[in-house]
């Protein structure tokens, strides 16, 4: 396992992320991990296991890309490979997202509305 600035780094050097969730998560379904965050962030393509979440976060297929079984992972994989621009395309649309809705302010705003909420 790797964090921090060596994750950084590391999803820096590539084209494309895949993030798989560890085992512990694997039945919430609920949880989206920071490397959706930080892999956007760092204006790189990535592809995520299924949660959720995630429609309501980026837009599937135009900003990131989703896998349900690892049969779909490796022929998003593949695709990836023979389609570099399109990678190139989603991630700059889901780096657009993240600054736009992903940001620290925008997450304090929505934490502040449901403490008063309740």
């Amino acid at each position: 396992n790797i964090s921090g600035r060596q994750l950084q780094e590391r999803i820096s050097s590539g084209r494309i992320f895949v993030n798989v969730l560890q085992d512990h998560f694997i039945n919430a379904r609920t949880l989206v991990n920071m490397q959706v965050f930080l892999t956007t962030a760092c204006q790189r393509g990535i592809i995520t296991e299924y949660v959720e979440e995630l429609a309501n976060l980026f837009e599937p297929d135009k900003e990131i890309l989703i896998y349900r079984t690892y049969e779909e992972l490796l022929d998003k994989v593949r695709f990836c490979q023979a389609h570099p621009d399109f990678v190139d395309s989603i991630a700059r649309n889901a780096y657009r997202r993240t600054a736009s809705d992903h940001t620290l302010q925008k997450r304090s705003e929505e934490l502040l509305k449901l403490i008063r909420s309740i």
